[in-house]
């Protein structure tokens, strides 16, 4: 009931604010042009009164003005403060009154007169009005003959009929040029530069809004028109008024609607409180009810006795916490299967979030996920589960037909008949009495898995049950595609990185396998510190690539017999940097680049090529180079032959804090080299 009365109030103050604030500026625009013509009158008067005493002094009868004719001189006095005659060639000549204008200011006002116009002048003054002049030429026929030079008397111009007719509380104001105030009767601090935007100066006329003796005024302004008579400074009429002022009758306004407002509301109270206190009671359980849905507590139900609509009301919000709680299950669920599937590349993952969390929103008993191989295999690796049983893993038995109809099948399967059920069906659990429906699930059109749904009424739920398991099927086949994606990019990144270090260690049959066997030392040494992950796997790359430099060492030198001489010696010891540099454009690589930089550095700070030392040496290379010096000094090279085992760890255990770090030498130390020694014997490494 208020809310129609309240928008009326507000379309109708807005409307009389609306109608005041456009009835204030059509007043401000018709009190700018009266006062425009007022102001242009009285300068005609000046003007006219200026050409008279310049004709009585070329009459030679200025005399009258110190009591000659008495009416006009009094009319002269009360209009001027003074005049004079400048002449470039004589002194000015001050026919009556005191004039304040400097002499040196004389040429400089008397420039450019136009015959026939006066040319009126504004300049700042000590008093809070400008002081105004009227200049023009004595003889428009000969200008040499001087000019008359007013000095007006602002009293005249701005007296007190002027003010009489402007309106209630409205101020004015006169600007000359730039807009500085000639004029004003707003405070001293009010002014009118920098409104150029509102057209100020630029345009004949407009309105603008300013803040002005500490409030908001509405203004108009009018350029009196002086091209016909005079010239210089333009003069533009300024009348504002406050904004406060405009509005006053809103206030009324304001005061009588809230009456309205009280009156109404207590009339509806008394009307309300016999039929609130009737449904308090069923409102407070609606109300408790809704409280319990914010907290997302779905499951709550609202109990209301009776026939009448809150009943209905009840029975309405029952059903739709029951549907929300299931929607609400429904969005929890698909949200973590989409995350999983979506951003998830393991594919063990992939199934156990499906198979756990597929039940929450379809209506199946059970699912399953069977993976097709492209082997001749014909038992294939399925998964079965729901969400309140372990997940089985068991190896289907797949004939040729059942392999050929998954392929032949478009878009999914329904058996709803025992007896055409494939026998496998019964092998993860189906019972004669249930309905299967069978979606396959495919990548760049490869048949690469199979899914099952086994129901005991499908037909129930067929329509939304088709949609939401088709939808996962995809999302299930996307997820597939990017983890063979990913296996696949793996494999071929591993194989690429395996053939590097084969070609680095090929080039010399002193150093076959060197670059596999250190880095199965060096991930074994890695395990012992309890490296693993992202860091495990750089450490990998970075061990199968640490002698990648000695690509760029000449043939003979990496077999020479002999001893490397020290030029010899400087060119081995940039194999780590050429590494570093070869392996600097690709981007995947710049995590473990360092180590490959940084191998041959000592714990000391005496190795090459930078001389780091402690830990300023990343990890991975100080396990590199545990595991590198082991190697050498294991194996036979050119220049010797390889030392026994237990000599080598005792080298290595003796460099522990000088060549090495100390706590990489301890995980060294506690390697199983006999297991080490079968894995590199597996793969023709010894």
């Amino acid at each position: 009931a208020l809310l129609p009365l309240a928008i009326i109030s507000l379309l109708s103050i807005y409307q009389v604010k609306s109608q005041l604030q456009k009835q204030t500026l059509v007043e401000l625009r018709q009190n700018c042009q009266i006062q425009a013509m007022v102001i242009f009158e009285h300068l005609l008067v000046l003007e006219n009164d200026l050409q008279s005493v310049g004709w009585l002094w070329k009459q030679s009868r200025v005399n009258d003005l110190d009591g000659g004719c008495d009416n006009f001189s009094k009319r002269i006095e009360s209009h001027f403060r003074a005049i004079s005659i400048f002449n470039r060639k004589t002194p000015p000549n001050i026919l009556f009154g005191r004039s304040d204008i400097l002499l040196q200011k004389l040429p400089e006002l008397t420039e450019n007169l136009a015959p026939g116009k006066t040319n009126i002048i504004t300049r700042s003054s000590k008093t809070e009005v400008f002081d105004i002049f009227l200049i023009r030429l004595l003889d428009s026929e000969n200008p040499e003959a001087g000019v008359l030079i007013g000095e007006v008397n602002p009293g005249f111009i701005f007296g007190e009929k002027l003010l009489d007719l402007l309106p209630t509380a409205t101020r004015i104001a006169l600007l000359g040029r730039g807009q500085q105030v000639v004029f004003s009767t707003f405070s001293p601090e009010t002014t009118f530069s920098g409104l150029a935007k509102s057209g100020l100066g630029q345009k004949h006329s407009g309105d603008f809004e300013m803040v002005s003796d500490l409030q908001k005024n509405i203004f108009s302004y009018l350029s009196i028109f002086l091209k016909g008579n005079f010239s210089g400074s333009p003069l533009i009429v300024v009348l504002g008024k406050p904004r406060q002022q405009v509005f006053k009758p809103v206030k009324s306004f304001l005061t009588l609607s809230s009456l309205v407002f009280i009156a109404t509301l207590l009339l509806i109270i008394l009307f309300s409180v016999k039929f609130i206190q009737k449904s308090l009671v069923p409102l407070e359980k609606l109300q408790e009810g809704t409280k319990q849905i914010v907290k997302r507590n779905f499951s709550h139900q609202v109990e209301v006795s009776g026939q009448d609509e809150f009943s209905d009301l009840a029975g309405a919000f029952n059903l739709m916490s029951t549907e929300l709680q299931r929607q609400f299950k429904v969005l929890l669920s698909r949200s973590e299967i989409d995350r999983v599937v979506l951003s998830s590349l393991e594919r063990d993952e992939i199934v156990r979030t499906v198979i756990n969390r597929i039940g929450d929103f379809l209506s199946c008993e059970s699912v399953g996920l069977s993976f097709i191989d492209e082997g001749d295999d014909t038992r294939y690796q399925t998964f079965v589960g729901s969400g309140q049983e372990t997940i089985k893993e068991l190896n289907l038995s797949l004939k040729e037909r059942d392999l050929a109809a998954l392929h032949s099948c478009k878009v999914f399967m329904l058996f709803q008949d025992s007896k055409k059920f494939p026998p496998f069906f019964f092998e993860f659990g189906v019972k004669t009495e249930d309905q299967v429906l069978v979606f396959p699930v495919l990548t760049s059109g490869r048949l690469v898995a199979a899914m099952f749904f086994i129901y005991r009424d499908f037909d129930r739920y067929f329509q939304e049950e088709l949609v939401l398991a088709q939808q996962m099927v995809g999302q299930v086949g996307v997820a597939l595609s990017n983890s063979l994606l990913l296996t696949d990019l793996q494999e071929m990144s591993w194989g690429s990185l395996m053939a590097l270090a084969r070609s680095v260690d090929a080039k010399s049959p002193w150093t076959a396998g060197h670059s596999t066997r250190v880095t199965h030392l060096a991930l074994e040494i890695a395990r012992g510190m309890g490296v693993d992950g992202q860091e495990y796997d750089n450490l990998h790359r970075a061990a199968l690539l640490h002698d990648l430099g000695k690509i760029g060492i000449p043939h003979e030198l990496l077999e020479k017999p002999g001893k490397l001489d020290s030029e010899e010696v400087s060119l081995i010891e940039t194999h780590p940097e050429i590494g570093a540099r070869i392996l600097e454009p690709i981007e995947a690589f710049q995590e473990f680049i360092p180590a490959i930089y940084e191998h041959h550095e000592r714990f000391d700070g005496k190795g090459y090529p930078a001389g780091k030392k402690g830990e300023e040496i990343c990890l991975k290379a100080r396990i590199i180079a545990v595991a590198d010096v082991y190697d050498a000094c294991a194996y036979d090279r050119p220049y010797r032959p390889g030392m026994g085992h237990n000599k080598v760890v005792e080298i290595i255990r003796e460099g522990a804090g000088s060549d090495f770090d100390p706590e990489v030498v301890a995980a060294f130390l506690k390697v199983d080299f006999l297991q080490l020694q079968l894995k590199n014997s597996s793969m023709g490494m010894l």
